[in-house]
């Protein structure tokens, strides 16, 4: 990935942990009579999660949705920079282990040296009717290869396929994202429509402290209320 686009990726990471932990207006600031319909509130969550459910008072929600937020462009960001770094030790592993050219060469060339010992096994199955012709590639211009074990052979398919794996992972993240941002407009358009209001807190009952009966306050008092229970 370009760096514009990573300085992208964290800065929209950046704005999303912010909005968890910066604090939240009053509820009853948080209100929106504005909105009753909640379409603004989720035209805010599907701008990023939590906004809206922050204007409508649920600030729990808000801080759930943002958070999952920022740990799916996190997770972009890692699984995509684990990717480009699988990916280019496979193709160093190659030039060390194949003799291979890896300069210019494209996707299938890469795919060809997982699936093939060396370039003349290749075309001679391209050429033998069960592949495409088409695709076999010219011999001594800089295409060959050839591994000079199974074991090094091994280990390059072992490392394409941890940098598939990670690309998998980062569209799992991608998904995660447009999810989370789906769900926070749903929720603001069903708080919306219940009536529901901010989140309150319950006032306790206050402690009424007791108070003693009249005649234990003297000792004649006492022989009364002795006398008064008998």
């Amino acid at each position: 990935m370009r760096p514009d686009r990573w300085s992208a990726v964290l800065v929209v990471a950046l704005a999303a942990g912010l909005s968890v932990v910066s604090p939240g207006a009053p509820a009853a600031a948080q209100t929106a009579p504005d909105d009753p319909g909640g379409w603004k509130a989720a035209g805010l969550s599907l701008l990023l999660p939590g906004w809206g459910q922050r204007s409508q008072g649920k600030t729990s929600l808000a801080n759930v949705l943002t958070g999952i937020e920022a740990a799916g462009w996190l997770g972009i960001w890692g699984w995509t920079s684990y990717e480009d770094w699988r990916r280019s030790d496979s193709r160093r592993w190659a030039a060390a282990r194949a003799a291979a050219d890896i300069e210019g060469k494209d996707r299938r060339w890469y795919e060809a040296l997982e699936d093939f010992p060396d370039l003349v096994t290749w075309n001679a199955f391209q050429y033998s009717g069960l592949g495409d012709p088409a695709l076999a590639y010219p011999e001594g211009v800089g295409y060959e290869w050839r591994w000079e074990s199974e074991s090094a052979w091994g280990r390059y398919r072992d490392l394409r396929r941890l940098a598939r794996l990670a690309k998998n992972l980062s569209r799992v993240a991608v998904g995660s994202i447009v999810a989370v941002r789906l769900t926070g407009a749903v929720a603001a358009l069903i708080t919306a429509r219940s009536g529901a209001g901010p989140e309150t807190v319950p006032l306790e009952k206050p402690s009424v402290p007791a108070i003693a009966p009249w005649w234990s306050s003297t000792p004649d008092g006492v022989a009364a209320g002795i006398i008064i229970r008998w």
